[in-house]
């Protein structure tokens, strides 16, 4: 798979913006690291973003286990080639860190998502913010029941100019699938693409895509980018097929 030339030169300016598209509660700074909390909700929004090496990095790495221990959390370092510094990863590995949710960065550029102009579906609608239904479908499909954790989700969606997508069966108006597109200057981050279980296998995730995609293209969006567990092979045959390329590379390291 080729390595699309956006951020060739500059990894971490990806994964600055990457890091807007879906904000932690509360952020902090140690030392260069991007240290983030929302209440253990998803690991994104619950780990460091490790993308300046700190002048003195053992302190640094106390220092995260301390805030960790003090809102009840385990200290979690996202990692990739992009990391500072370097060793990052054996460092983490010595202390006793497992290694946890390996995960690609794709993206699609302008040029590509041009293609994708007027390829839309009359069952999608879009909003700027989330209905009561797209909320408890993706609660559903998280098993998110507890009521602090929901808004914590919410909080978390809503944190950045976004659209929601739902599409609906014509008939008996219930919703399918959902995803959501995060605005940050001129890029586009896609994120909680669920289908519903019944209705899986059957194009709902491609028709979807195909109209965010369609979409992003008449805003004049410069990229769009999305993150995909390894583990989901589904979905990375999906994006591979509608011609999103692989631009970066990390996983957790999680104190045990």
């Amino acid at each position: 798979m080729r390595l699309v030339t956006l951020f060739a030169e500059n990894r971490r300016a990806l994964l600055e913006i990457v890091n807007r598209g879906w904000p932690a509660v509360e952020t902090s700074e140690i030392d260069g690291w991007i240290v983030r909390f929302s209440s253990g909700v998803t690991k994104r929004a619950n780990s460091v973003l490790t993308l300046h090496a700190p002048e003195n990095v053992d302190e640094a790495i106390r220092e995260v286990e301390r805030r960790s221990v003090e809102r009840w959390l385990p200290a979690s370092f996202q990692v990739g080639t992009f990391s500072q510094p370097d060793d990052l990863d054996q460092l983490l590995s010595e202390r006793g860190y497992e290694s946890i949710g390996p995960t690609t960065v794709q993206a699609m550029e302008r040029g590509d998502l041009q293609g994708f102009l007027g390829r839309t579906d009359e069952r999608v609608t879009a909003s700027s913010a989330p209905s009561q239904e797209w909320l408890e479908f993706f609660w559903e499909r998280e098993a998110f029941t507890d009521p602090t954790i929901r808004l914590v989700t919410q909080r978390i969606l809503t944190g950045v100019e976004s659209v929601f997508y739902e599409l609906r069966d014509p008939e008996t108006t219930e919703i399918l699938s959902i995803a959501k597109m995060s605005l940050v200057a001129e890029y586009g981050g896609l994120y909680c693409l669920y289908t519903h279980p019944d209705h899986r296998g059957q194009g709902h995730a491609r028709a979807l895509i195909e109209t965010i995609l369609s979409d992003a293209a008449e805003r004049d969006i410069e990229a769009i980018w999305l993150q995909v567990e390894d583990k989901n092979t589904g979905a990375i045959v999906l994006y591979n097929q509608l011609g999103f390329d692989t631009v970066a590379r990390y996983h957790y390291r999680v104190k045990g």
